[in-house]
């Protein structure tokens, strides 16, 4: 994998310096913010230990309800050259059963310390001298094991160098807690190409789907992969879990677990107390790794603010000045190379947003791509953008339906009688020769001009309100069944009927693990909640989705596009157009997805991506 190299502006440093003075003053959480909660102690020193005693070369076996009770540290330094990694596997295998029997032994006989073996007493010692033998029994089904995690660690903080800077002032300006940046040690090890086995990508771990609502995903580019943009996103993201929850703790917790499911657990433990969560909260889904992602995130903060009293004296690699070049058109891997006379190798460090595809020349980079470039190369001023609006993070401005005075939904249709959505400015004769895919490059890869914003701001708003009240009509529910839409889940159905999914899944015949799908008819149970309480909340949910999509993106026209061979909805999308589901749609007036022909006219609504607030 080529070597990555982020980049530090000239200002980077004095400006953390003077936020650390006026922290206060500017608003920037403090650490008080993140104190380990009471009861979480020994919780958190248990990852601060793998991130630091425990090697790669050891695997602790632990109890899963209680991770600092440990019952064995495997060492394999000695074994791992010389065995397969599956012998390795069937080792620990081994070790694991060992204790399990040991365990199952201490259940099956009254207690007497002066029968035990030395291992057999140190565990009846390590769980506080326990008379009833349910205790081992219980035990000896969560035993769990943990490989140490000294050195990725160590690697994360070297590497860290190239990416705190920024990371922490995207973090001050969106006035979050600096500690937040620490949470890249827990996803990635401040690897911005890691990728985990659910599919989540890049130094912040963000899967497709959380991705798209916060950074451009399409065939060539994918902004996960870029450490800047990426940390926009997860900025973005925890500040909604807070905006929500009002708690730090469940707002880190529910980067992992989700915002709908610490929602749940708050709402029905009626509790912010995270260790009362832990322990208490029943979720098939809030296992191990969401019990202790906050612990984690904690240690991190601890082992990452004191490396050198755990590691000893580290050299951080040092980031490095760039300079940004938005593109004047849709250009390939090597036109770049040759436009701007850098090496395609040098490209691709600077932007490791670009994909296979584009690196091996199959697809072009959008028009607009803010293309970052090495400090000193030669490029006309007229085509540099200064480097903080790389990350500039204020909030765009949305306006209250109340201050647009759309007092119904005829209001709407009336204004767009008269005023038709804003389009692109373009020639007479681009619009000629344009074909639908080059308006579409053009439409999804410009920006709106900050000058326009104002003037179209309440007709784009009145345009998209008509499109989202088109999608809500497939929202009814009919004779107890309703049809799935796109982002929609048994979780979701379960939250809003005060239902457990287990239930949902036995009225409908699903399998435990099998997927539902879009357009798929579910049948719902209404014991708790009636059909118009659920309809609300239903459509309260996609409202929210819609909002936060058009905080980013507006429509400005349509275009009836003939289906080509090869050609899917999923594809067109997600690849070509990349516009949601649920908007094309709304466009076509379906209920469901289509299985489209070569032939078939679909109407595709094309989107541009709104400018930041000055």
């Amino acid at each position: 994998m080529i070597k990555v190299i982020l980049h530090r502006f000239s200002f980077a440093l004095p400006f953390l310096l003077v936020l650390m003075l006026f922290a206060d003053e500017l608003g920037v959480a403090r650490s008080s913010d993140f104190e380990i909660p009471n009861g979480m102690e020994l919780r958190v020193q248990f990852w601060v230990n793998v991130f630091t005693r425990y090697s790669i070369n050891q695997v602790i076996i632990h109890d899963s309800d209680n991770p600092e009770l440990i019952y064995r540290v495997v060492n394999l330094e000695s074994v791992n050259r010389a065995r397969s990694k599956t012998e390795i596997t069937q080792l620990v295998r081994k070790e694991k059963a060992d204790v399990r029997q040991l365990l199952l032994k201490l259940a099956s006989r009254p207690v007497d310390p002066n029968k035990m073996g030395s291992e057999e007493k140190r565990y009846w010692l390590l769980w506080g001298k326990p008379t009833n033998p349910r205790v081992f029994t219980r035990a000896a089904e969560r035993l769990r094991v943990q490989g140490g995690m000294k050195e990725a660690f160590t690697e994360g903080v070297i590497r860290s160098g190239r990416y705190l800077p920024v990371i922490r002032q995207v973090l001050a300006r969106e006035g979050l807690p600096l500690e937040l940046a620490y949470l890249c040690h827990v996803e990635s090890s401040f690897h911005p190409g890691a990728r985990s086995k659910s599919s989540a990508v890049g130094m912040w771990q963000m899967t497709k789907g959380t991705g798209r609502y916060y950074m451009t995903i399409n065939a060539g580019v994918d902004e996960r992969l870029d450490p800047i943009l990426s940390t926009l996103a997860a900025a973005k993201l925890l500040k909604e879990n807070y905006s929500v929850l009002q708690s730090w703790p469940l707002a880190v917790t529910a980067y992992n677990h989700g915002l709908g499911g610490m929602k749940r657990a708050k709402t029905s433990l009626g509790t912010t107390d995270m260790k009362r969560i832990i322990d208490r909260y029943q979720s098939r889904s809030f296992g191990f790794a969401s019990k202790n992602f906050y612990a984690e995130f904690l240690a991190a903060v601890q082992v990452a603010e004191n490396s050198e009293t755990y590691f000893g004296q580290l050299q951080p690699e040092a980031p490095v000045d760039f300079k940004v070049s938005p593109l004047s058109k849709s250009m390939s891997l090597s036109e770049i190379s040759r436009l701007y006379h850098i090496k395609e190798q040098t490209v691709v460090a600077l932007n490791p947003a670009f994909l296979q595809s584009v690196r091996t020349g199959k697809v072009k980079v959008h028009q607009g791509y803010r293309l970052r470039l090495p400090v000193g190369h030669d490029i006309p001023s007229q085509f540099i953008a200064l480097a903080p609006s790389e990350y500039e993070t204020k909030p765009t401005p949305f306006p209250d339906k109340s201050q647009l005075q759309m007092t119904s939904h005829s209001t709407v249709q009336s204004n767009l009688a008269t005023a038709q959505p804003p389009v692109l400015e373009t020639s007479e004769a681009d619009q000629e020769s344009e074909s639908s895919s080059r308006v579409v490059e053009e439409a999804q890869d410009s920006e709106l001009a900050p000058e326009n914003y104002g003037q179209i701001l309440e007709q784009q708003y009145a345009w998209q309100t008509l499109q989202f009240d088109a999608f809500c009509e497939n929202l009814d529910v009919e004779r107890g069944r309703i049809v799935v839409q796109p982002d929609e889940t048994l979780g979701h159905y379960a939250d809003w009927l005060g239902v457990s999914t287990q239930s949902l899944r036995r009225l409908n015949g699903l399998r435990f693990g099998q997927s539902i799908y879009i357009g798929q008819r579910i049948r719902l149970s209404f014991k708790k909640v009636d059909e118009q309480s659920f309809y609300q909340r239903r459509v309260a949910y996609h409202r929210g989705l819609a909002d936060q999509y058009f905080q980013n993106y507006r429509v400005t026209q349509s275009v009836e596009h003939r289906i080509e061979k090869g050609e899917s909805l999923w594809s067109l999308v997600n690849q070509r157009f990349d516009v949601p589901m649920w908007l094309v749609m709304a466009y076509n007036a379906w209920e469901t997805p289509r299985k489209l022909a070569p032939g078939d006219s679909i109407r595709v609504p094309l989107v541009v991506r709104l400018p930041p607030s000055s």
